[in-house]
């Protein structure tokens, strides 16, 4: 919702499947997640006019949208795989399972040594 600091009307400016990210740099635009499909997308908001534009739409989940400080691009996050973390990691971090025999840069594998 758009409120003014000095109170009175306000707008809904997304809906309940649509979540606020950043505004741009000078103050006209919105970045927003749409989750629809399966998936998360980012989205542009015209604040003047309320026009919306969905910037991508895959089955991946993205989000995290910001513009760039030109406000020429916009830079976004994509999942595209979920690890599975274990404990017994490298300096006891958590390791992605599925590298046990991959040496990291110390020559750790990053498996429980027990």
């Amino acid at each position: 919702m758009l409120l003014a600091i000095g109170g009175g009307g306000g707008r809904v400016l997304l809906g309940a499947s649509e979540f606020a990210g950043n505004i741009s740099q000078d103050g006209r635009s919105l970045t927003y997640v749409l989750r629809a499909d399966g998936g998360d997308d980012p989205g542009i908001l015209d604040l003047a006019t309320g026009a919306k534009k969905r910037v991508t739409i895959t089955p991946e989940n993205e989000g995290g949208a910001e513009f760039t400080p030109d406000g020429a691009s916009l830079v976004f996050r994509r999942v595209t795989a979920t690890l599975r973390l274990k404990k017994g990691g490298p300096c006891g971090v958590a390791a992605p399972a599925d590298i046990g025999s991959a040496a990291g840069p110390s020559g750790s594998t990053g498996r429980d040594p027990g």
